[in-house]
């Protein structure tokens, strides 16, 4: 009895060496097939949603022991540029470490905003060069942000904010969007205090169209800040255009 026993145990030993070693074979021949990797596979055509003009849909799904979840977040990004940014404004960046953070900007900059016209149209905006000037929810979201963080400035100062907005979608070194440059994570401190959710004055409607009409009191400024407020070391290198109000507007 006890040699059937040892029999059966090795004999189950190696079924199972061998069925582990075939999966070993068929994970690394193609990772797509491991557990907790994402895995792209081709919509179906009776997707609910169809794809955005130019697009082809997908479906990424990440399974693991809880089964599936969104993988990625904005996160991933921002975390590491906070603290690469953090770490060349104190000045103890590597070489290494300051062409990761080139690198990033650049790689953040040029696809965190890429957006399919199914998301624009759900913003009530227009993707850039559609014609037909800009549509209500720009004018209303650049009334917003000039608002939030022009209040209390003389009326020019309000207009050079959005302009400074306008510029940026101009920019390559920015989001091409109203909307992405608004929220590109850090850009503006009025998200994360709260004004930015405050009502918005009518002023800043009438600037918010003075700038998109092409009023650019700023001469092309890409930033500005308060010298009053500012915690930035990293700001005051940028070079001075004009000053209106409590705001430096910068190049």
């Amino acid at each position: 009895m006890k040699r059937v026993l040892t029999l059966l145990r090795l004999a189950w030993s190696v079924l199972g060496w061998a069925q582990r070693t075939a999966v070993r074979e068929e994970v690394l021949s193609d990772w797509n097939k491991a557990s907790g990797l994402d895995c792209v596979y081709d919509c179906s055509p009776k997707a609910q949603t169809p794809a955005p003009s130019g697009y082809k849909a997908f479906y990424i799904s990440h399974y693991a022991r809880h089964g599936s979840r969104y993988a990625y977040t904005e996160k991933t990004y921002s975390v590491p540029l906070e603290v690469l940014r953090s770490g060349a404004d104190a000045g103890l960046l590597t070489p290494r470490g300051a062409a990761l953070l080139t690198a990033l900007e650049a790689f953040w900059a040029e696809h965190r905003w890429q957006v399919g016209d199914l998301t624009l149209a759900a913003l009530g905006m227009t993707p850039k060069g559609n014609g037909g000037g800009a549509r209500s929810g720009d004018l209303n979201l650049l009334a917003r942000l000039i608002s939030a963080e022009a209040r209390g400035e003389p009326y020019e100062g309000q207009v050079a904010v959005g302009a400074v907005v306008l510029n940026r979608v101009e920019h390559p070194s920015f989001p091409n969007s109203i909307w992405g440059v608004i929220y590109q994570p850090g850009a503006f401190s009025c998200l994360d205090d709260g004004q930015f959710d405050e009502p918005v004055a009518e002023s800043a409607y009438r600037a918010a169209q003075d700038a998109l009409n092409g009023w650019d009191p700023c001469y092309g400024a890409i930033y500005y800040f308060n010298p009053a407020t500012a915690t930035s070391k990293w700001i005051w290198s940028r070079p001075l255009i004009v000053n209106i109000g409590k705001h430096r507007f910068c190049a």
